[in-house]
């Protein structure tokens, strides 16, 4: 009986040893980036803003200590590296610690276009209403609706940009972000001096953004009496979007 009284003490004795000696550890201490954006955060410029724009950029450190940032900026609607024409843009700022710990600051830039007289151009700002068919007979009506700030932007040469060819359906209609916006197509207007006669062209099929596809313009008008632009787009998921563009004070 004392044998086996021995042997569990001894057990005993020899498993708290090893849990004491695993349980010294050393303590680490790291100091998080702080980045400080130098002015406003959300900066508005004015329509007709000439060049680009001059960041005033931020600083970051680590513990008190200089620590170098990145800056990246990037075009939400038409794919822009730099501030140079009208867009709404993110710029972000980032830093990391010694431990690779990232910090991030961003500011954004709402630079709206000039709205054009409907004479010679279209470019401007809009609100957008939209009209969803699908294949199936099935439809969304956002035809009440006044979805913006939407951009059509002057390109030169007769080419504009949309800042959205579903008409802002899902970035605003179903509120899923800019993510899905269907950024990037154009219409060329052949006889840029006259919107009451020109014909249009179409710039090559985007998708729309995070889903993809395939999406064409396959009607385009502009009504220069009332100002609006209505156009529609076939995207290959079985969906026609019928959009109409109402021009607004930027």
């Amino acid at each position: 009986m004392k044998y086996y009284i021995l042997l569990l003490f001894t057990a005993v004795v020899f498993m708290g040893c090893e849990e004491f000696v695993n349980s010294a550890e050393e303590s680490v201490v790291t100091y998080l980036p702080k980045i400080d954006v130098e002015g406003e955060t959300e900066v508005e410029l004015a329509c007709d803003n000439v060049g680009e724009y001059d960041d005033p950029g931020a600083a970051a450190s680590e513990g008190g200590e200089e620590i170098p940032v990145k800056t990246t900026i990037s075009g939400v609607y038409f794919d822009g590296s730099s501030v140079d024409g009208p867009d709404l843009y993110n710029i972000t700022y980032s830093a990391y610690n010694v431990d690779s710990i990232p910090g991030v600051a961003t500011r954004e830039i709402f630079w709206p276009e000039c709205n054009g007289d409907f004479v010679s151009s279209i470019a401007g700002m809009y609100e957008a209403s939209v009209f969803r068919t699908h294949s199936s007979g099935a439809t969304v009506d956002y035809t009440d609706e006044a979805f913006g700030p939407y951009w059509v932007r002057d390109l030169g040469g007769g080419v504009y940009g949309l800042s959205d060819a579903i008409g802002s359906f899902y970035e605003y209609g179903y509120g899923y972000g800019s993510a899905y916006a269907g950024a990037g197509m154009t219409v060329t207007a052949d006889n840029p001096s006259s919107m009451a006669t020109t014909t249009w062209t179409y710039g090559d099929n985007i998708g729309v953004g995070a889903f993809g596809g395939d999406l064409e313009m396959i009607d385009f008008k502009v009504n220069v009496a009332t100002k609006t632009i209505t156009f529609s787009t076939e995207w290959s998921f079985g969906y026609v979007f019928d959009v109409t563009l109402k021009q607004v004070t930027p």
